[in-house]
């Protein structure tokens, strides 16, 4: 199978999933490819697509690279909306609760679920499903 038709399979599976139990959707834009590539996806599918970038002690590079692409994901289609949710506040807050027990791996696994929560309360206040 033809890249062009992956692409075009893909899309449509999200296009038919969605219009089937009419919901938007909603993606975590990191700046990685795989978000790049998700986000996309539900692009071309000219639903509803909210994007969102949620810095937590970010890269600077890296966050730019986030609003990069969601800057041109926006320029190419207008069923894109998005929001800059900055977790840091929420993320120092909980650091400081959890202060007995500090672990890096922990604070990191605990970065992607607060993003995880985010993204789930955002989707549930727009009608939509989280894609990743």
């Amino acid at each position: 199978m033809l890249i062009s038709d992956r692409i075009e399979f893909i899309s449509n599976w999200i296009n038919d999933y969605a219009n089937k139990y009419k919901f938007n959707l909603v993606v975590g834009v990191s700046g990685g490819i795989d978000s790049a590539v998700t986000s996309t996806l539900c692009a071309k599918t000219k639903i509803k697509t909210i994007v969102i970038s949620m810095p937590i002690r970010q890269n600077e590079n890296q966050h730019n690279l986030s609003l990069e692409h969601i800057n041109w994901l926006k320029s190419k289609y207008n069923n894109v909306v998005d929001y800059t949710i900055n977790l840091n506040s929420v993320f120092n807050t909980f650091q400081d609760t959890m202060s007995s027990f500090k672990s890096q791996l922990a604070f990191a696994n605990s970065r992607a679920r607060l993003r995880m929560i985010t993204l789930y309360q955002v989707a549930q206040s727009n009608n939509a499903i989280v894609v990743g």
